[in-house]
């Protein structure tokens, strides 16, 4: 697997805009941008490590945030392992470790334990 392959499979996909999405087009026509005013009032300026960026949608950023910082139950917290969120595909993958519940998100599940 070359490395435009794999970062394809990473949900957050750190050569364009998170879930793959499509990039969003500026008023000047194009994707690419310096900063967020370079962007419709929708969308953000994600930064690449060569120093460009593309127009991506904030409603895709503020769900994928709001996956990694999954909300449990009072009394529970989201189960890591080695400082990572454990995450799966879905609730019916059945990853969770025994005695913690699934929870799904926008675009993938995370696991609550007590604390």
């Amino acid at each position: 697997m070359d490395v435009a392959e794999s970062a394809s499979c990473q949900p957050t996909n750190i050569v364009g805009c998170p879930m793959n999405t499509k990039a969003l087009v500026g008023a000047d026509g194009s994707t690419s941008c310096s900063a967020d005013t370079d962007c419709p009032t929708n969308g953000y300026c994600r930064k690449r490590f060569d120093g460009g960026g593309n127009c991506c949608r904030t409603a895709v950023y503020d769900k994928l945030e709001s996956d990694y910082n999954p909300k449990c139950a009072a009394g529970r917290v989201p189960v890591q392992i080695d400082d990572s969120l454990l995450i799966g595909k879905n609730c019916k993958s059945n990853f969770c470790p025994t005695g913690a519940t699934c929870i799904k998100g926008n675009y993938f599940a995370a696991c609550c334990k007590k604390k």
